[in-house]
């Protein structure tokens, strides 16, 4: 099947899930086993091992009462030490089953051995049923047929939302190869190049905005208010956003990716139209932003697709990759305005043809993906006909009612708040960055020499900061969270947040605008660095049937975050600058108490700090033996320097003495 072979499932994978619902059911005939899902997380594996001892205890009670009199009670017994008396009882009956593949510890907090003991604990369950008659009716069928057979979409998207634990084997993407080659392959090179592009256009698009908006203000005599009415102006894009997101997103698997994104770029060109040429006030540019915040699911869809295409484990990288490809555009952005400005091309007007051709060749390229959408591909191979409606995709990825759903665990509500906090600390200042640009008498505004000005200097900003920003997320994002892990990678992003917030508050007005950029490439460090981690931590979290919707989640939190408080904040700034930095420099210090407080899992980041510990260990006995060896080389240098000023015959009488 090739949706199995897209996620690199592991056949031990499926066939320790199927038998660990079986094990599940069958203990908890015997025994209370909690909220035990079968031992597919580290959660999971956590509760049975607090219960093994009872549980197997209590499992052998109902097969054999007899057993008791060769082994001794598992009641008092640690986890380890009941499954190996468990093992041994097994043996006893001579089941013929192997233990080689069973690993020292069989409960290890990380739950490493939980696919070879929950297939051993079921085909021994198994072997006892048919050698004690009494204990047909346990409710445990193992057929072997069953663990041989191909997976059906239902299964894999089971094993799918065990995104995280050990029911999926993929290694690390920076470690093979292959994985690499396999998404390029896949069309996602495509993607990035398409993503590029968007976020090229995106930004080009956006850099005139702010000017072209104090201009219309300029012209109906509101020029005073630029701060509070551009922050409505950015914010209600993101506030559309969240109607427009699950429409597209739930159209988007009924009819597939490719066909929405194509549609998605075709409006937005559209949309860049209308604002440059049709409207000649503030409200018809608000009235065009509206429209394009109900389009601009586009980035989201991005995430969505990077998601379907990438293995399990790999997906935080090729989501890093898939950020990186829009800020990679938007640094071509920045000096493509810096261009335009020489040669004259000053407002939104000019630079309309060229968007509208951009988003227009973005829509031609996204004809030729591959298409990527699970229910849609189901369709197509004719695997979905015998699926029920709620175990598809769809239901999972319908993600405002399961997005609410999440906010239950109370570890998810703390990530998505501290996420939002961080998103509003980033969309404050650079909303409010142009308006401190415009009405500080940094440049004159009042002239279209002056906002030229401020446009020139503004992309080059942006150029400055997309350049720090590509180099965290094609490479110093990886490095962070290989080496310190995601949260902490959070915390150097809330620090950067909070310095980027306050620098600009100790200067008297007018700042030079060089501080202001610092400003801007700090709080752009800070959130291109921690966004992906948020994701990544929140997808942890979710329960095993939501975490389809986490991308869903965060969309709603990115729209929440780069709309409602920094709408409240363009109102105090036009009544207090300083406030209004001072208040938004407080955002980052909550979200970095709310990761400090979130009871994290053991599955974060597992996988990268074993690695840094087993090499660790490897240098250790590396140093040792060199050590060992240059003491020996002394030894035998010493013992060289003697021989050397022995005689024969003193050499032969020590020896003699010796024996």
């Amino acid at each position: 099947m090739k949706a199995a072979s897209a996620i690199s499932l592991s056949v031990s994978g499926l066939q320790a899930l199927r038998a660990s619902r079986r094990v599940r059911d069958f203990l908890g005939a015997y025994v209370s086993v909690g909220d035990w899902d079968g031992a597919c997380t580290n959660d999971g594996w956590r509760v049975l091992a607090d219960n093994a001892p009872e549980a197997l205890g209590a499992v052998l009670d109902s097969l054999d009462p007899s057993h008791a009199e060769g082994i001794p009670s598992m009641a008092s017994m640690a986890p380890a030490d009941a499954f190996r008396a468990f093992v041994q009882y097994v043996e006893h009956q001579d089941c013929g089953l192997s233990t080689h593949a069973l690993p020292p510890d069989p409960f290890s907090a990380d739950g490493s051995g939980w696919e070879a003991v929950t297939l051993y604990m079921a085909h021994a369950v198994a072997a006892l049923q048919t050698s004690f008659p009494g204990a047909e009716g346990c409710g445990i069928d193992l057929d072997a047929d069953k663990y041989t057979a191909e997976p059906t979409l239902e299964e894999v998207q089971m094993v799918v939302g065990y995104m995280g634990d050990r029911a999926i084997k993929v290694t690390d993407v920076s470690e093979d190869l292959s994985a690499v080659a396999s998404m390029w392959r896949s069309g996602y090179l495509l993607v990035l190049v398409t993503n590029f592009l968007g976020g090229l256009c995106l930004l080009l698009w956006t850099l005139f905005q702010p000017t072209e908006v104090y201009s219309r203000l300029l012209d109906e005599g509101n020029e005073d208010k630029y701060a509070s009415m551009y922050t409505i102006f950015r914010g209600l894009f993101n506030m559309v956003q969240l109607v427009g997101s699950p429409f597209w997103h739930r159209l988007s698997e009924r009819v597939g990716r490719k066909p929405c994104m194509v549609v998605c770029y075709l409006l937005y060109a559209l949309c860049a139209g209308g604002m440059g040429r049709w409207s000649s006030t503030f409200g018809g540019m608000l009235c065009w932003r509206a429209l394009a915040g109900f389009v601009g699911v586009i980035h989201a869809l991005m995430n969505t697709i990077a998601s379907d295409l990438a293995p399990l484990k790999q997906r935080g990288t090729w989501l890093l990759f898939s950020m990186g490809a829009m800020i990679s555009g938007s640094i071509f952005a920045g000096v493509g305005v810096v261009v335009m400005d020489a040669m004259g091309l000053t407002t939104l007007e000019d630079v309309t043809p060229y968007v509208v051709r951009g988003f227009t060749f973005c829509a031609c390229l996204t004809l030729f993906w591959k298409e990527s959408a699970p229910l849609v591909l189901a369709r197509r191979q004719g695997k979905d006909l015998h699926i029920p409606i709620s175990q598809t995709q769809l239901r999972e990825r319908d993600f405002i009612p399961t997005a609410l759903r999440l906010f239950s665990d109370r570890r998810f509500a703390m990530v998505f708040a501290a996420y939002v906090l961080a998103l509003s600390t980033y969309t404050i200042m650079s909303n409010t960055g142009n308006a401190w640009l415009l009405t500080a008498s940094v440049y004159d505004a009042n002239t279209e020499e002056g906002r030229a000005a401020e446009q020139s200097f503004n992309a080059l900003t942006i150029v400055v900061a997309c350049t720090v920003g590509s180099i965290n997320t094609f490479g110093l994002g990886r490095v962070f969270n290989k080496h310190i892990g995601e949260r902490n990678v959070t915390y150097v992003g809330q620090v950067a947040l909070f310095l980027g917030s306050v620098c600009r508050l100790p200067f008297p007005e007018p700042v030079s605008q060089w501080v202001w950029m610092l400003s801007a490439v700090l709080c752009f460090f800070g959130e291109s660095l921690g966004h992906p981690s948020y994701i990544y931590l929140g997808a942890t979290y979710a329960s095993t049937h939501d975490r389809g919707s986490v991308l869903g989640a965060f969309q709603i939190g990115n729209s929440i975050g780069r709309s409602v408080l920094s709408i409240v904040h363009g109102f105090i700034f036009d009544y207090s600058w300083r406030l209004c930095l001072l208040l938004a420099a407080v955002y980052p210090c909550i979200a970095a108490w709310l990761m400090y407080m979130c009871p994290f899992s053991l599955t974060t980041n597992t996988i990268e700090v074993q690695a840094q510990r087993q090499r660790e260990q490897k240098r250790r006995q590396a140093a040792f033996s060199a050590v060992d060896e240059s003491v020996s080389v002394d030894m035998t240098g010493m013992k060289e320097d003697v021989d050397a000023s022995q005689s024969p015959g003193e050499r032969e009488t020590l020896a003699t003495d010796v024996v």
